[in-house]
């Protein structure tokens, strides 16, 4: 029942703020940018590309001689390079379905995260709070760093979404350490 608890009212908690945090605050999209002549772009990859999926330019295929990663190299140095989720002809879109989804998935990550605070003893809210602060952080920076390191995400990004995840899941610690584990 404690599970069950945590992963509802963490849930609901993380979803809360990450909807403010991308609907009101608004901080998400200051490193977004648009692309010039999207309907030019867009024309060119639909005659390009047939099928869903991840896109490189460059693409390099680490199976191929050294001569092809010298040039994957050189490619990589003059540009342009992109990372892409393509999907040629769209792809279906539901905002009640994402949002529900959304919720499920802050829900199971709540649940895991009060299985692994209450396997902690004796610890004060405030550091309830930082453990669950922490786990989150760690969990999330692994991905969030590891984009910026390979894959060049920008700075901004970086930062508003280790800071977003520290709120996140701070806010979520002090509701399970509150409500949930008590000692």
């Amino acid at each position: 029942m404690k599970y069950l608890k945590g992963s509802l009212l963490g849930g609901i908690v993380f979803f809360l703020w990450m909807n403010i945090s991308w609907m009101l605050i608004g901080w998400h999209q200051a490193y977004m940018k648009p692309v010039g002549n999207e309907t030019e772009l867009a024309q060119a990859i639909r005659s390009t590309i047939s099928e869903p999926g991840m896109y490189f330019i460059p693409y390099h295929n680490q199976k191929n001689d050294k001569n092809d990663h010298a040039e994957f190299m050189q490619k990589m140095e003059t540009g342009p390079f992109a990372k892409m989720m393509i999907y040629p002809n769209g792809k279906p879109f539901s905002m009640g379905n994402m949002l529900l989804v959304s919720f499920l998935i802050s829900c199971l990550l709540s649940g895991l995260i009060t299985f692994l605070l209450e396997l902690t003893k004796k610890l004060t809210l405030a550091q309830k709070v930082m453990f669950v602060e922490l786990v989150g952080l760690v969990g999330s920076s692994s991905l969030i760093l590891g984009d910026w390191n390979w894959w060049g995400y920008p700075p901004l990004y970086v930062v508003v979404n280790l800071i977003d995840v520290a709120i996140s899941w701070s806010l979520v610690g002090l509701v399970l350490g509150k409500f949930v584990i008590k000692d």
